[in-house]
């Protein structure tokens, strides 16, 4: 009998039965705890293959000379973290060497110029030449002719009785021949005038004032001077593509070879790269959409698409295996760089690829968020 209860018999406690008493009263925890078990599980590892780990894309382009030379220095405000865009000067090679052989090739150019305006006033000259000559020829002829034509007057006037018809005959022979003569002299005088005119306008343009400073450039001169111009340019060292200056590799005055970098510039991201298990080769194709997430914050997302695949199958190591040196067999997947992303993303940054939306699990998520504040 008990003090409290007359009427109810003394129960005997043993250790056994305590604990199971325990158990039963306290079943609503270990309940609510095996459900979070397999929650986190679940979270945690996913049989359905729906994501895997990528880099944001890191790319360096070298600022180097194209040619042999002296390095002058850095543009203005360039240094180690500066920002740069595609076209901005960063630095300048020496470039005398270059604008010398321009002058040279321009000089001589000049040269062979004169020279032809030399030889077209040789051949003006000849020419005059020959033309005066031909104008005493032809004035001789006419003067011969028309001598021969007052001896055929002379004798067909005279009453001498020593003049016979064949002397007339051969006077008149002579007279013909002399005509032909004479029309032949001033067809070539017409001629040689004619040359001489066109080559003195020749010659007079070639010679012009306004000509005097110009160099005319065939076809294979332009394209020479074209190529030293281009020379020329790119001893001026630009940026191709935006980006931070990452390092500064050479100092005013060192002589650099051609292709060996004076700086470095780290480019902005504009890819991501992951890696497919071959066996999970069906589950993408190129431009299927996908979702980044940071590694660390899984909860700010952007959206993506894939830009391509990889031909070849690389190998890498399976940190997640167990077993020694197990290797793993895909290829590696390029994601374009979200726009919205600009600043969330750094090169080099581990992130997430998410091939379906990671907004299915956002409960779980904000319930661990919970406790991580």
């Amino acid at each position: 009998m008990s003090e409290l209860h007359p009427s109810a018999p003394t129960l005997k406690k043993g250790r056994r039965s305590h604990r199971i008493r325990q158990v039963i009263d306290h079943w609503p925890l270990l309940v609510w705890f095996l459900v979070l078990v397999v929650a986190v599980s679940g979270y945690k590892q996913g049989i359905v293959f729906d994501r895997m780990n990528g880099v944001v894309g890191v790319d360096q382009a070298s600022i180097a000379p194209t040619e042999d030379g002296t390095f002058l220095g850095l543009a203005p405000k360039i240094k180690t973290g500066q920002s740069v865009v595609p076209g901005q000067l960063i630095g300048e090679m020496d470039p005398t060497m270059i604008e010398l052989e321009i002058l040279k090739f321009k000089e001589k150019r000049r040269l062979s110029g004169m020279g032809n305006v030399i030889k077209n006033h040789e051949k003006l000259v000849e020419l005059q030449s020959d033309q005066l000559e031909a104008e005493e020829k032809l004035a001789l002829t006419e003067s011969e002719l028309n001598s021969l034509i007052k001896q055929r007057e002379a004798l067909e006037n005279s009453s001498s009785k020593l003049i016979t018809p064949a002397h007339i005959e051969k006077l008149e022979l002579d007279i013909r021949v002399m005509t032909i003569k004479r029309d032949s002299d001033a067809a070539l005088n017409a001629f040689l005038k004619e040359s001489v005119t066109k080559r003195t306008e020749l010659l007079e343009n070639e010679i012009s004032k306004d000509d005097q400073e110009t160099i005319h450039y065939d076809p294979d001169d332009e394209q020479q001077l074209a190529m030293m111009d281009l020379r020329l340019e790119r001893t001026k060292l630009k940026a191709v593509r935006p980006g931070i200056v990452d390092r500064i590799l050479k100092d005013p005055g060192e002589f650099v070879k051609a292709g060996e970098p004076i700086a470095k510039v780290v480019t902005t991201a504009d890819h991501i790269i992951g890696f497919l298990p071959q066996q999970e080769l069906a589950s993408v194709k190129v431009d299927d959409e996908v979702w980044i997430t940071s590694a660390i914050d899984r909860v700010t997302t952007f959206k993506s698409k894939v830009r391509n695949l990889s031909p070849r199958i690389d190998s890498v190591r399976d940190s997640a295996s167990p077993l020694p040196n197990q290797a793993v067999r895909g290829r590696t997947i390029l994601i374009d760089f979200p726009e919205d992303a600009k600043s969330a993303f750094l090169p080099g940054q581990p992130v997430i690829i998410h091939l379906k939306p990671p907004g299915e699990l956002s409960l779980m998520t904000k319930f661990f968020n919970l406790f991580r504040k």
